[in-house]
């Protein structure tokens, strides 16, 4: 059974006043799950992804803007101190925290649309050209973002810890962009 009051108050899934003002970090984690596809979630990101649909929800539906989400916010101390203490990748991917920052990093930077176009991209490639295998799998991210922000984001996702392909490495296209340096947390 749906209880809808609790204490003589509307539950927060249901109350819109409260919604509008404080977000639902919760509800639009999980909602963020039912937008992630496999083929643009690596491992370690599995609880990561969903949550740039917590900060996109938030920003659209109460304007929270992403670098003031309390849950972001919570997040920047561990993440500097991951940056300092020399970026692990396996920290990095048992850490959804300290990972979302990384992609909140370029959202900020860049705004939503990047994540939109390359998300869109996703959705009509064809199966037999979706990457397969992890390694594939952050390649492919890594490349399309540059592509959408037009900035090189090999650096920056390498001083995050990410193991890139040579083949990535050498790329051509990407060799073409400015890299991309964020500002200091």
């Amino acid at each position: 059974m749906l209880r809808l009051l609790k204490n003589g108050k509307l539950a927060r899934v249901v109350d819109v006043v409260d919604l509008k003002k404080r977000g639902s970090w919760g509800h639009f984690h999980e909602l963020g799950h039912n937008r992630q596809r496999g083929w643009w979630t690596f491992a370690g990101t599995g609880e990561v992804t969903c949550n740039l649909f917590s900060l996109h929800a938030g920003e659209v539906l109460c304007g929270i803007e992403p670098w003031e989400n309390a849950w972001l916010k919570g997040q920047l101390a561990g993440a500097k101190k991951y940056l300092i203490e020399g970026a692990d990748f396996s920290k990095w991917k048992s850490s959804p925290g300290i990972a979302l920052v990384s992609y909140a990093q370029i959202q900020k930077e860049f705004g939503w649309e990047p994540f939109t176009a390359v998300f869109k991209e996703y959705e009509i490639l064809p199966v037999n050209q979706r990457p397969k295998d992890n390694q594939a799998k952050m390649d492919e991210w890594v490349l399309r973002l540059s592509t959408a922000t037009q900035q090189d984001l090999r650096p920056f996702y390498r001083s995050w810890g990410m193991p890139l392909s040579e083949s990535l490495l050498a790329n051509e296209t990407l060799n073409k962009y400015t890299t991309w340096v964020p500002e200091p947390l």
